[in-house]
């Protein structure tokens, strides 16, 4: 797809006359890491799902490489996100009564990989997260920061090129979610453009770059002074 992952341009959004995102631009691209911070209401979950393809009710462009999704009709924008966008979710979102196997098959079912190949990919991907030995455990028998790395591991399967991460440690004590964002940092190397929703700034400052939404809009932030200002 190219370096330019995602191009939100001058994106709109209202929940009928409530303006909840105004005017706003944001861009992420491979091998990097990018936080979304703001006070709980700001929006941070709508852009996401506009950023994922998920909500598609708003006025500006959304580029997802060189793909307009304003452009596209409902089966193109579901093929584009199931083959660039992977999605990780603070409540997980995984089946607690199905095995962690059987939770990693379901994305890949989706996917043009050949069920041959479905038990390697599993493998591999539940290797890197270093819990392959949970493969046949079920989910309700796991930890937090198991389940966590579980759906990481499940966002992972079909190799997308945008990770979309929302309060994915917010459950999570600190050290966890520290082993959580350096598994993110870890990603991001491989070519993946890792975008992350949080409203702590412990979490936010393991990323590249760090953007707050406030009073509907997106601002860059500068880092370094940012984390002078938290320390001091």
């Amino acid at each position: 797809m190219g370096n330019n992952m995602i191009k939100l341009k001058n994106c709109s959004k209202s929940y009928g006359k409530k303006l909840i995102l105004d005017n706003i631009s944001f861009a992420a691209m491979a091998g990097k890491s990018y936080a979304i911070i703001g006070e709980s209401g700001a929006g941070k979950s709508t852009l996401l799902n506009i950023i994922g393809t998920l909500d598609r009710a708003f006025t500006g462009d959304l580029f997802i490489g060189n793909n307009n999704i304003k452009d596209q009709n409902d089966r193109a924008v579901s093929l584009i996100r199931n083959k660039y966008i992977g999605f990780v979710f603070q409540t997980y979102n995984l089946l607690a009564n199905y095995t962690v196997y059987e939770n990693m098959l379901i994305p890949l079912t989706y996917s043009k990989n050949k069920k041959t190949d479905y038990n390697n990919i599993i493998t591999h991907r539940l290797s890197d997260l270093d819990i392959l030995d949970l493969k046949n455990q079920k989910i309700n028998e796991l930890s937090g920061g198991e389940k966590q790395r579980v759906a990481i591991a499940r966002a992972l399967v079909n190799n997308p090129e945008i990770l979309i991460a929302d309060e994915p440690t917010g459950n999570l004590d600190y050290e966890n979610t520290k082993k959580i964002m350096n598994i993110f940092n870890s990603i991001k190397k491989t070519n993946v453009a890792v975008i992350v929703v949080t409203h702590d700034f412990r979490v936010a400052e393991f990323c590249d770059e760090i953007y707050r939404i406030k009073n509907k809009k997106i601002v860059a932030l500068d880092k370094e002074n940012l984390i002078k200002t938290q320390t001091s």
